[in-house]
């Protein structure tokens, strides 16, 4: 079964509510503004089936067409089913990170002195 996990993002800065719907997988489904907080369940499909057809859809092209349930999360800042269990932080060192760019260095033979120019040389 594959989890979606509504929650209350806070204030909308144009008024009502914000409200997220974020898979399992990490990937956000659903950006809403709901008139009220209390409207928010429904609205991205908690306690309706409202967004349930991009959730099917979601699914069947990420996850082998695995049913799905929407659960709704109070404080998402400390619920453990929207960490990715998966993703792994790495501490680079300045040695570390010196070798890697050497190694694209040479992997992308190409003119290095000169960086390639930003938005704001154009201003």
């Amino acid at each position: 079964m594959i989890k979606m996990y509504g929650f209350l993002e806070g204030p909308a800065p144009t008024g009502g509510w914000e409200v997220t719907v974020t898979c399992q997988c990490g990937m956000r489904l659903v950006r809403h503004i709901s008139a009220k907080a209390e409207d928010a369940r429904h609205d991205v499909g908690v306690t309706s089936s409202e967004q349930h057809a991009l959730y099917h859809n979601h699914c069947s092209e990420h996850h082998q067409g695995e049913p799905f349930q929407v659960e709704w999360v109070d404080d998402p800042s400390n619920y453990q089913g929207l960490r990715q269990s998966d993703v792994e932080v790495v501490g680079w060192s300045k040695d570390d990170l010196s070798s890697l760019a050497d190694q694209f260095r040479t992997t992308f033979v190409g003119d290095h002195k000169k960086s390639p120019a930003s938005p704001e040389d154009d201003l």
